[in-house]
């Protein structure tokens, strides 16, 4: 009850105070609501349990191999007494033709318990079961369904043409249906078939996942037992297949932070993931800071009033408790205008596109539980740094002194708003060095040459839109387009690979060499390219030849190395003519190397030399990545491109564009986090200016009579203004050398993140402190000149 007249009370004074409640809640609603977006986002994406019956009884089961599951091993491990049951499950691009038009669809190719086994059912319709006769059912998701096919109630039955096959639609998810695997958002829902899946009767292809549901009294540490030990059973039944399947298996939840372990998680991911949550945390600290110094100053003005209700018998916890009541208010109306903040961004950041990859899903702001509690713990923490510590500064027992000073004579507290000031000044310097040490990397990046021609290259991904498409069928494709498009008027060359470097993709592994059993070297990347792969990329063949048409199956087995490779495996030269094989997991022939090419990056601008080996296309296969370089730019000729794949084969799915954009994936996403942490150090800046502003505007108010004083004993304007910015120059100054010694600190664990630039770079720290000086000096420029206005005369007469 109490606490109810509190806040009443509160109200009713801030009420009076309209431009200070706008101040701060606004300034709370910016801390508050950066914080909210980026936990609504984790929250969506990777916290909120997946739609199931007990979600927190199912789990992913990660094999010991480390790699995903085959469809065989699966079949053969079912059964476990360990579990309630076991479903399989991928994610999959179906090619839905829509009239003449293909469209790749994001989707999951699941086993068919898989909604038994979770427990769901859909909105409209049925799900796929073990009683389905033929595997060619879909599931379509509600949002896919309301955009697509316009909420068509009669949608069931009917038929949709699927990687050209026709498969009939069962039903219809519920809205909002969250789907069991992390941040996928599948727009359809197939069974597991050769269909849309392949490998299934290949041991060795581990491209599953694997969902079960513990038994009943069933704990993690006992399925992670079970399941070790049939696949332990499996590796001596198929020793060749199954190599290390039989280590432990790695048994995490399928929700929550512990759904992010993997067995082969690296620190830099965990240090990615907590990277948003410190810049926000910080930003909101500058908020925070900011509204204390002002609860400090109103509470300064408040001294008379506080001294009556003392004197008068309150205890200073009663008091206290008063005080913190505004700072409740502000802090909830705050965390109310930083989720209404949520609520207009989350959606803005579904428009984000980066390349080579799907468009992200539509998201919103879902309150639920989480978020509610995340966001009142953010309020209360807010509530307790900006009232409960300037309540007791303004509480002190000193209640005669304040009864006898005047409202201005007592506004004390100065020292803790500077205080607050300089601790400002650092977190925004420390934002500000991070945001810059980001810029300079994205800059040095920019000027690295990749080892190929990226100017002038056009990277057309083609897919064929029957998911069956066997192995001769997709080097005739490759041979055939290469043909076409080498006929184009402005194309100087063609050939094709399995992969776009530094597209995103990468493919990595162990090699052994024939004439070193002991050899072990570091992990190598693989590709698998067609002939004048290298001549049509601009990449130098240093020694030896290029893949030709000869290099196709039934040929001797052939390999092309790097430099790199070459000098690491073959010291003292003579890596012709030697043999490789790689290690895939896949029985490899013993390769010849025939030729070494100068080195090009493959996965990332800023990697150092990497070892690399490159097999015939024409003998492994794999996806399709056609490869063009043309005369002049690649722009004008991506049309022609694009008209000579659909010409001989309509039913082929291309993504077509220059290789510059094919390869700009880390590029984009350095320049995207580099703008976001330049909006946060913008933001934080301009809240720091503020709150300096308003410790010298104080200052100036609180130092009026001596200022007065001052001019009429024959003191100048110019030195008035040195004595105001000398303030401003301690201030900044203390706040830039405890935020440069912070950051120094703060920024090693970001060294794997930056490319050309040290993390104690002198230019970056020389560019902060002057940026800060002069904006500081800005922003003290109308507490200045207010100061050498002041009328001595009108001065001393309000002394």
């Amino acid at each position: 009850m109490t606490l109810i007249q509190d806040l009443i009370y509160a109200a009713r004074s801030l009420r009076k105070a309209p431009g200070l409640v706008a101040v701060v809640v606004l300034t709370l609603a910016l801390g508050i609501g950066v914080n909210t977006t980026v936990f609504n986002l984790l929250n969506l994406m990777l916290l909120a349990p997946p739609t199931a019956l007990e979600p927190d009884r199912l789990v992913r089961i990660e094999p010991g191999n480390g790699n995903q599951i085959s469809y065989l091993n699966f079949r053969d491990m079912a059964g476990s007494p360990a579990f309630a049951g076991m479903a399989l499950t991928t994610g999959a691009s179906l090619n839905w033709r829509n009239g003449d038009a293909v469209e790749p669809v994001p989707a999951m190719a699941l086993s068919a318990n898989y909604f038994q086994l979770l427990g769901v059912h859909t909105w409209l319709g049925r799900t796929f079961t073990l009683d389905d006769a033929a595997p060619d059912v879909v599931v379509l998701s509600y949002e896919f369904w309301r955009r697509r096919f316009a909420s068509d109630r009669g949608i069931l039955g009917r038929t949709v043409n699927l990687n050209g096959r026709p498969f009939t639609v069962t039903g219809v998810m519920a809205r909002g249906y969250r789907a069991a695997m992390g941040a996928l958002i599948p727009q359809m829902f197939v069974p597991v078939s050769p269909a849309v899946s392949d490998g299934m009767e290949d041991r060795r292809s581990g491209t599953f996942s694997v969902v079960a549901r513990l038994a009943p009294g069933m704990g993690r540490e006992q399925a992670q037992a079970a399941f070790t030990s049939m696949a332990q059973a499996l590796e001596k039944a198929y020793p060749n297949e199954n190599r290390s399947f039989g280590r432990p298996a790695f048994v995490v939840p399928l929700s929550g932070l512990g759904s992010l372990q993997s067995r082969n998680s690296q620190p830099q991911f965990w240090i990615g993931l907590a990277a948003p949550f410190v810049v926000m945390g910080l930003l909101l600290a500058i908020a925070c800071a900011n509204v204390a110094g002002v609860m400090l100053a109103r509470g300064a003005m408040r001294q008379r009033e506080i001294a009556i209700r003392l004197a008068l018998g309150a205890s200073r916890r009663r008091v206290v408790r008063m005080l913190v009541a505004d700072s409740l208010l502000l802090s909830l109306a705050g965390a109310a205008g930083g989720l209404v903040l949520t609520a207009w961004a989350t959606p803005l950041l579904s428009r984000i596109q980066l390349p080579n990859t799907p468009p992200l899903p539509a998201v919103t702001l879902e309150m639920d539980a989480r978020l509610g509690l995340y966001t009142l713990a953010v309020a209360l923490g807010t509530c307790l740094f900006c009232g409960l510590i300037p309540a007791r500064r303004s509480t002190r027992p000193q209640i005669l002194p304040w009864l006898k000073k005047t409202a201005l004579e007592g506004a004390g507290g100065g020292g803790r708003r500077r205080v607050l000031v300089a601790g400002q000044v650092a977190v925004s310097t420390l934002l500000l060095v991070v945001c810059l040490l980001f810029l300079r990397s994205l800059w040095y990046i920019g000027t690295i040459h990749p080892g190929f021609d990226i100017d002038r290259g056009i990277t057309a991904k083609v897919a064929p839109e029957r998911g069956n498409f066997t192995t001769e069928q997709a080097y005739a494709a490759a041979e055939e387009l290469v043909r076409r498009v080498k006929s184009l008027p402005g194309v100087e060359g063609a050939s094709f690979a399995s992969l776009i470097p530094l597209g995103g993709d990468s493919v990595g592994g162990e090699t052994e060499l024939k004439d070193r059993p002991d050899y072990r070297g570091p992990m190598i990347q693989y590709s698998n390219v067609g002939p004048e792969y290298f001549r049509t990329m601009g990449i130098r063949v240093a020694r030896g030849r290029e893949f030709h048409e000869a290099d196709r199956k039934g040929a001797p087995a052939v390999a092309v190395v790097n430099e790199t490779f070459a000098r690491l495996a073959f010291p003292e030269g003579g890596a012709l003519g030697k043999l490789v094989r790689a290690q895939t997991g896949r029985p490899e022939p013993w390769r010849e190397i025939v030729g070494i090419v100068a080195d090009n990056k493959y996965a990332f601008y800023a990697e150092g030399p990497t070892p690399q080996m490159f097999s015939p296309f024409l003998q492994t296969g794999g996806r399709v990545f056609l490869q063009v370089r043309t005369a002049g730019a690649p722009a004008g000729s991506s049309g022609a491109v694009r008209r000579a794949i659909a010409e001989m084969d309509h039913s082929l799915v291309a993504d077509v564009r220059t290789t510059r954009d094919a390869a700009s994936l880390e590029f984009a996403l350095r320049r995207l986090s580099t703008a976001l942490l330049a909006a946060m150090g913008a933001l934080g800046l301009l809240l720091a200016m503020i709150g300096l502003y308003g410790v010298l505007a104080w200052e100036v108010s609180r130092r009026t009579a001596e200022i007065g004083i001052r001019m009429a004993l024959g003191a100048s304007e110019g030195r008035v203004r040195l004595l105001v910015l000398r303030k401003t120059l301690l201030l900044v100054g203390a706040g830039i050398g405890a935020g440069i010694g912070i950051a120094m600190l703060a920024t090693l664990p970001l060294r794997s993140f930056l490319a050309g630039v040290s993390t104690a770079d002198p230019l970056t720290m020389g560019g902060v402190a002057g940026l800060l000086a002069v904006v500081s000096v800005a922003a003290s420029w109308f507490p200045v000149r207010r100061a050498t206005r002041i009328d001595p005369i009108a001065a001393l007469r309000y002394e």
